[in-house]
């Protein structure tokens, strides 16, 4: 509990020296200063909840918060909050740890914040969107939107499938508050690359299967490109220059039960699925967005609506190459799925051959 010198003076009034009282117990543990006149009674207290008790008024924010959503990658070690009217930073330094605070204008310290609550302790908090908009007024202004994509997502390693899944509306409210370059820049990138998409499926029709399997082998391609030289690529080709084989494509668009969608978003197709339906069992066969459309929330849309059109199915599974990170993310942390079986040369399972050597199988149970 968050005590004040005041406080501990009415509880210590039966003693001749309150404030003797007050240095001993600071001094054998019993009570942790936090900064002047202020104390914490428990050394437990998770650091971030007394925030806002050293400075006020304060919300955390910048990269603790930024951590915090998982927007950025690294173990933050300062609990850094946006704070008013105290013109110059502050730092403060106690047995919990190291705070730092810096201003925000008062026209939009008060906006987009929530709350986090712990037991007894309320703190305030920058929403996600609140935090990136706060963080952006503070860092290096840029002057184009590539240099702010650079910032976001090279130089300050913010996490691109995270920040897909940001409140836009609220993100462009919030930084046409700021009036900072920084902050329209960012509404220019929001409005060019996430505006809110209709993203919806189409059974795909017999006239458009040429297209599909050149758009699903180029996006195939496309991925592993990202994790292999020329040379090992060689390697994983299916047929010659291609990763996943036009027959292989063919086999799963006409398997008993499968049932192929175009991803269409405004009215462009940008991805595709193949699905197997058996009863309450689901085998997920093909799934690939445009690598132009990667990041923007497409995908997951789009196995939205897989799951509401088949919504009897209660078991979905497929299968995805180990060396495929993006998918593997997208599959376990974005879909909920969970990897169940690692297939090498050591399985020895009936049906296991060298095709699926190398392969991760997952699975979604539906409640």
């Amino acid at each position: 509990m968050v005590i004040t010198t005041s406080m501990l003076k009415n509880r210590y009034s039966g003693y001749s020296n309150p404030l003797d009282k007050i240095k001993r117990d600071a001094s054998n543990g019993s009570l942790f200063r936090l900064t002047r006149g202020i104390y914490e009674t428990d050394g437990n207290t998770d650091p971030c909840l007394l925030a806002s008790s050293i400075l006020s008024p304060s919300y955390l924010s910048f990269d603790w918060a930024l951590s915090y959503y998982g927007l950025i990658p690294e173990k933050v070690f300062s609990i850094t909050s946006a704070s008013l009217n105290i013109r110059k930073s502050k730092t403060f330094t106690n047995k919990f740890g190291r705070y730092e605070y810096s201003d925000i204008s008062s026209n939009v310290f008060s906006e987009g914040l929530t709350y986090l609550e712990r037991g007894d302790y309320i703190v305030k908090i920058a929403t996600k969107e609140k935090a990136i908009c706060d963080s952006l007024s503070k860092w290096r202004v840029v002057n184009s939107v590539k240099s702010l994509k650079e910032l976001l997502f090279v130089d300050k390693r913010i996490d691109e499938e995270e920040f897909s899944n940001c409140d836009f509306k609220l993100m462009m409210r919030l930084a046409a508050l700021y009036k900072k370059t920084n902050l329209d820049l960012l509404i220019k990138l929001i409005e060019r690359e996430y505006s809110p998409t209709s993203v919806r499926l189409e059974p795909l029709k017999q006239e458009d299967e040429e297209q599909f399997i050149k758009d699903n082998q180029y996006a195939f391609k496309y991925g592993a490109e990202q994790y292999f030289s020329p040379g090992e690529m060689e390697e994983q080709f299916e047929e010659e220059g291609e990763i996943i084989s036009r027959q292989t494509i063919l086999d799963s668009i006409h398997r008993d039960g499968s049932i192929t969608y175009r991803i269409v978003d405004e009215d462009q197709p940008v991805g595709g699925i193949i699905v197997h339906v058996d009863g309450e069992k689901g085998d997920l066969e093909i799934f690939f967005v445009h690598p132009s459309c990667h990041s923007k929330g497409i995908g997951q849309a789009a196995w939205k609506e897989i799951e509401r059109i088949h919504n009897n199915v209660k078991v979905w599974e497929t299968v995805t190459p180990c060396f495929e990170k993006r998918n593997i993310h997208f599959y376990v942390n974005k879909l909920g799925f969970h990897i169940v079986k690692y297939y090498n040369e050591r399985c020895k399972e009936e049906g296991i051959t060298e095709e699926l050597w190398e392969m991760y199988r997952l699975q979604k149970v539906l409640p």
